[in-house]
Formats: structure tokens, C-alpha cells, sequence
């Protein structure tokens, strides 16, 4: 198979060639998914499937997951 593959916006991705897509570890758009940040499919079997379009969506605006608090001052 192709590792260049293209997919059409509307393809059907499973978790572990839709994170590939994004540049995420597989549980990490697992956790995007339960957060809201993207929505999923199920199949009869229960696996999601990712719609490409919604991933390309997501890789080029990301959530902001962590907010950087100030560091404490030294000085004080």
C-alpha cells in the first residue's frame, strides 16, 4: 500500500491511520474525541472512524490543551 495515500475529505479513518494523519498517538485522539475537539463514527462492531476531513480540521487548528501559568518569582 501507498504510504502516500490520499484521502478524500469525506473517507471514514480507522483511530490508529486518522491520529498518522494529525501526528498524535492513537489515545491522544481518543482523548480529543471524549473531550469534544472532533467527533467519531462508530461501526456495527463499535470501532470509530475519524472523517478525514474533520482531521485535517483538527491537525491544522489544534486545541489549546495546556495553559502556561507564570513562574513563580524568584525574587520574591
Amino acid at each position: 500500500m501507498n504510504s502516500k495515500q490520499a484521502y478524500s475529505e469525506d473517507d471514514l479513518l480507522p483511530v490508529s491511520k486518522a491520529a498518522a494523519v494529525i501526528g498524535v498517538h492513537a489515545q491522544t485522539l481518543r482523548n480529543y474525541e471524549a473531550a469534544g475537539y472532533i467527533g467519531a463514527t462508530r461501526t456495527p462492531g463499535g470501532e470509530r472512524r475519524f472523517r478525514f476531513g474533520d482531521l485535517v480540521e483538527l491537525r491544522d487548528n489544534p486545541p489549546e490543551l495546556y495553559v502556561r501559568k507564570p513562574k513563580a518569582s524568584a525574587a520574591a
